[in-house]
């Protein structure tokens, strides 16, 4: 049988070379470390802006648009869906719908329909 061509390490090889790639990781290690400790310089946080400084003195302005209607055409639909006999509505919150969600629980007193508030869409519809 012929002896393989290939260099074998020997065991004192292998273990010299782990010693020296070892020592080598453990000093870069150190020097990185000594580079951190003497650099301690950090910068300033920056001052704060005109309108971040209003912001925060200021009173808060009390115009605010409102987002509801006197008399939206969703009431009728409040009174569609009662002559129809519907106990519940489940659905998600979203703007899409607003104006509906806004008449069953205004208008129509959350009673027949009552509307069920669900987190996720596949339970809205199961």
């Amino acid at each position: 049988m012929e002896k393989s061509k290939r260099k074998r390490f020997s065991r004192r090889g292998f273990l010299k070379g782990a010693a020296i790639g070892a020592a080598t990781l453990a000093t870069k290690a150190q020097l990185a470390e000594a580079q951190q400790v003497q650099s301690p310089s950090r910068g300033a946080a920056p001052l704060p802006s005109a309108r971040a400084l209003a912001a925060e003195t200021e009173p808060v302005s009390t115009d605010v648009e409102v987002l509801t209607e006197d008399h939206p055409g969703a009431d009728f639909m409040v009174d569609v869906i009662k002559s129809f006999g519907i106990e519940y509505i489940a659905a998600m919150p979203a703007s899409s719908f607003r104006g509906l969600h806004e008449s069953i629980i205004n208008y129509g007193g959350n009673k027949n329909p009552e509307r069920l508030t669900c987190c996720h869409e596949e339970s809205s519809v199961g």
